[in-house]
C-alpha cells in the first residue's frame, strides 16, 4: 500500500494538511527538553489528539498505540485542542454553544480521572 494511503488511513488528513496544521499549533504546543528528560515532540502531540478526535479511541488504546501514558494524554490533550482551536478560529467559525460545550467538556475531562 502507498505510504500516502496508510497515513492517511491512520492520521485522518493528508500529509501536507498534517504538516501545514503542525506548522501552525507547533509554537503553542511544543516543550523544551530538560537535562531530566526529552520532550514529547509535536508531532506526536497533535497526533495523538487528532487520532482521538477522530476515532474515540479510549486513552488507555491511544497508550499503547503511542507508547505514552494515558496520564500524559489526559494532560496534554486541553492544551493542543485550545491551540488547534485558537489557531483555527480564522478559518472556521464556531459558534457559542459549541465553545461552551468544549469547555465543559474540557473541565470535566480535566477534573475527573476517568479516562
Amino acid at each position: 500500500m502507498n505510504e500516502d494511503v496508510l497515513f492517511k488511513n491512520f492520521k485522518r488528513m493528508s500529509k501536507t494538511n498534517f504538516y501545514t496544521l503542525l506548522g501552525i499549533v507547533e509554537p503553542m504546543i511544543a516543550k523544551q527538553n530538560t537535562r531530566f528528560r526529552e520532550s514529547v515532540p509535536a508531532e506526536m502531540k497533535l497526533a495523538i489528539t487528532l487520532r482521538y478526535l477522530a476515532t474515540g479511541d479510549s486513552f488507555m488504546s491511544l497508550m499503547y498505540l503511542f507508547k505514552v501514558s494515558k496520564q500524559f494524554i489526559s494532560s496534554m490533550l486541553p492544551g493542543v485542542l485550545k491551540a488547534i482551536i485558537e489557531s483555527l478560529q480564522d478559518y472556521v467559525k464556531v459558534s457559542f454553544f459549541v465553545t461552551l460545550f468544549f469547555n465543559v467538556t474540557m473541565f470535566f475531562l480535566h477534573s475527573s480521572n476517568i479516562h
